[in-house]
């Protein structure tokens, strides 16, 4: 009994456990009593987590340019540049840069490494997470939400992803860097998120409308009309192949025939392309 009882004791004294409950306790005897109880906290501004959610790495330069619907975030490992609408942005380990639908965007080469963590987004604009500036320094909480978020990708769960994705947006969203460029009006702000929310919602519904079964029948259809065309133009029309009349520098003078008839005379004719 009296083992028993001294084992209970040192369980009790050695658990971390039953510490973190005793601060939970204290902690929860602080919380005001509800002023109503039908009615509870809420983010306002029609709040929405992210979507389509993707995380990769890259280690080297992108020079063509890429216009994207999505917004990435970029968490560079090495000093590199990127290119945004024109603008070169310089990247530093303990920084991120956001950049926003719509952007061109590019990663000249000049540097030996261009190792960095991508995350791609889709989300409404003016959700009270995006940072309003592009720049931002990473601070210890926001690099801790980062990792959390690469482990909840790997680890496939979906939902905790987009939470620490939210998570680490607010924490990068305190250390913004102001721009040295003027900065927008508020009626030239309103303007472009209304063109971006626009442009969002109309790329929504092509990819609705492509990945519908409807939209699937219309491409099967239009390929079978496409071999339909080539079907009249090798049998009824007697074509046989592209001639190549003469070569004349820089240009190539391609005669297509095909054969028809004019709807004046009745006469065939030849349609001559260069």
């Amino acid at each position: 009994m009296f083992k028993t009882a001294m084992a209970g004791m040192i369980i009790f004294l050695t658990n971390p456990i039953i510490p973190m409950r005793q601060r939970l306790i204290e902690k929860a005897k602080l919380l005001p009593e509800p002023e109503s109880y039908f009615r509870g906290r809420e983010i306002g501004g029609g709040f929405r987590l992210p979507s389509s959610l993707l995380l990769y790495w890259h280690d080297y330069p992108h020079e063509r340019t890429i216009i994207s619907t999505r917004h990435m975030l970029i968490l560079p490992a090495v000093p590199m540049e990127y290119l945004v609408s024109g603008n070169r942005i310089a990247l530093e380990p303990g920084r991120a840069l956001l950049v926003k639908p719509y952007l061109r965007r590019s990663v000249p080469e000049g540097r030996e490494r261009h190792d960095r963590l991508i995350v791609s987004f889709e989300a409404e604009e003016g959700q009270p997470y995006l940072p309003a500036e592009p720049l931002m320094e990473a601070n210890d909480a926001a690099f801790a939400a980062a990792e959390r978020l690469v482990d909840a990708y790997l680890d496939g769960d979906t939902l905790r992803s987009m939470f620490e994705l939210v998570l680490l947006l607010r924490e990068l969203s305190a250390g913004q860097l102001p721009r040295r460029d003027a900065p927008l009006s508020p009626p030239v702000k309103a303007v472009l998120n209304r063109i971006n929310q626009e442009l969002t919602a109309m790329h929504r519904e092509v990819l609705d409308n492509l990945n519908s079964i409807h939209g699937a029948l219309l491409r099967m259809n239009r390929s079978i009309q496409a071999e339909g065309t080539f079907g009249v133009m090798k049998y009824d029309r007697r074509y046989r192949r592209i001639v190549r009349i003469q070569i004349l520098p820089p240009a190539v003078r391609i005669c297509f025939p095909l054969r028809s008839f004019d709807s004046r005379n009745g006469r065939p004719f030849h349609w001559d392309s260069a």
